[in-house]
């Protein structure tokens, strides 16, 4: 086991490497932030981690029932519309969690299934107009239960 002081020492010279690897995250398009250093009293041996990485989480929700993969009502879920996704910045995005019309069960679909989406063109009965959406089929999707 270190010793207080030889973690402590350690602890501050480790402050130039974390700017260094957030300036490259960034650099890949990552919004990250560094943890202030803060250090440990004498009892304390942990420092609650280096740089924190910011990802990006939509929420969307629709007027649909369902609660699993099993009783989802389509073969394919919708994500969002193509000009949308294009505009994030990918390596932020974390993914689209889809909720039910109760909002007690959502779908999750992970960016990193991009490679699964498709475009589709689809009528839009809100607009009443054809618009282009990324859609996946639902077994690339994992769905959670957010509440009763």
């Amino acid at each position: 086991m270190k010793s207080s002081e030889l973690f402590r020492k350690r602890l501050l010279e480790a402050q130039g490497s974390q700017a260094m690897i957030a300036a490259y995250m960034n650099s890949k398009g990552y919004n990250v932030r560094i943890h202030p250093c803060a250090l440990p009293d004498e009892t304390s041996k942990q420092d609650g981690g280096d740089i924190e990485v910011i990802l990006n989480l939509q929420l969307k929700v629709r007027n649909l029932h369902f609660t699993d993969k099993t009783n989802y009502p389509f073969k394919t879920v919708i994500i969002d519309e193509v000009y949308k996704i294009e505009q994030i910045r990918l390596p932020t995005l974390y993914g689209y969690l889809i909720l039910n019309k109760n909002q007690t069960h959502g779908c999750f679909v992970c960016a990193k299934s991009f490679k699964n989406w498709r475009k589709t063109s689809k009528h839009d009965l809100k607009i009443q107009e054809v618009r282009q959406f990324y859609e996946i089929d639902v077994k690339h999707c994992d769905f959670i239960k957010i509440q009763n």
